[in-house]
């Protein structure tokens, strides 16, 4: 709306930019693949071997602040993927047991090509040319200044330039091109969010009427960055800080994983984005476990039914990662805000008549 005349008016003005040649992305394919089979089929498996290259992809495209209109969205960036696939099964038979293993792995790495004349997309996760699609650009971390006068060495070099100064138990950061400065040049890509390794594992044994089953899946080559409202903050009444400031940096504990405490707001330093953050969500977890028996038959017949079997089942039993605090690697949200993942135990009970 415009006042014109004593008058509010109402106009109209295009914002938008619509592209009239818009299609979808476009993939060039090249692959290998091979199944095999050995012992007499025993042993099972497939190798794939691929590349793939993405053009065409939808994405926003920066403009000039002369430009009258918003960014717009065109067909102009590209994506390559290669990697390898490979999967095993092992199932065999003597007397009255049966032994069963099994396995898949996967490796992909992606590389941005273009991003229609960009250099780069985001702050602090980046879609950078050269880089793995969404990595982490931030300040590299150098552990915690273990006294005074390491921390006031540090400042008479490079001055406060996150505002506040640093102390013993904080986090020191690396001049990484070396011009004598500590600013927004410094930043690193370091780890992508999307793994690079994928794997899953499944083992079955059998004797009777027993039978025992479980299978593992696991990730590595990715992080994560999570929030402050993650570790909590000391902030008075409204602060949450979690356990794992427990071990915090101290003079008693100068092997400590976390900074010195601090109250919120009074060491701005120790809260930029940096690799001191970052977390490995490299895991392995026991995805499920279930322990069953069935009944013979010569039993269940008696009572009209063609089988009974009873099982115990339980859910993500136990998870080996190196995560600071109780993170799960899995969890996708930097605030922890997603639904956890939960343990489950649980009998059943499985009739066929």
């Amino acid at each position: 709306s415009y006042p014109m005349g004593g008058m509010l008016l109402g106009g109209y003005a295009q914002t938008q930019l619509k592209l009239k040649d818009i299609s979808w992305e476009k993939s060039e394919n090249m692959g290998f693949g091979l199944d095999f089979g050995f012992f007499g089929g025993r042993l099972t498996g497939s190798l794939d071997l691929y590349k793939r290259k993405t053009t065409g992809i939808l994405m926003n495209v920066l403009v000039p602040y002369e430009f009258p209109l918003a960014p717009y969205t065109a067909n102009v960036g590209s994506l390559e993927n290669k990697g390898i696939e490979l999967s095993l099964n092992y199932q065999t038979r003597f007397g009255d047991w049966t032994i069963g293993a099994g396995g898949n792995f996967a490796y992909n790495k992606n590389v941005i090509l273009d991003l229609g004349g960009q250099s780069y997309i985001g702050d602090q996760i980046r879609n950078a040319v050269g880089q793995p699609f969404k990595t982490y650009y931030l300040y590299k971390a150098d552990g915690l200044f273990q006294s005074k006068e390491e921390a006031d060495a540090w400042v008479a070099k490079y001055g406060t330039p996150f505002g506040s100064r640093p102390q013993a138990g904080d986090i020191r950061y690396v001049d990484v091109n070396g011009d004598g400065k500590i600013n927004g040049a410094d930043r690193i890509y370091t780890k992508p969010i999307e793994p690079s390794y994928t794997f899953a594992m499944n083992f079955n044994v059998g004797w009777r009427g027993f039978d025992l089953s479980a299978m593992f899946n696991g990730a590595a080559g990715a992080a994560r960055y999570y929030s402050s409202e993650v570790f909590g903050e000391f902030a008075g009444d409204t602060g949450h800080p979690s356990t794992v400031w427990r071990d915090a940096w101290s003079s008693t504990n100068p092997t400590g994983t976390m900074p010195r405490i601090f109250r919120k707001g009074t060491a701005r330093h120790n809260d930029a984005n940096s690799t001191f953050w970052l977390q490995k969500t490299d895991y392995l977890r026991l995805k499920n476990l279930q322990l069953g028996y069935t009944i013979p038959q010569r039993l269940t017949q008696q009572l009209g039914v063609s089988s009974v079997r009873v099982f115990y089942s339980a859910e993500n039993l136990f998870t080996l990662d190196h995560m600071r605090g109780n993170i799960d690697p899995e969890a996708t949200s930097a605030r922890l805000s997603s639904y956890p993942l939960l343990r489950t135990h649980s009998f059943g009970l499985n009739v066929s008549f």
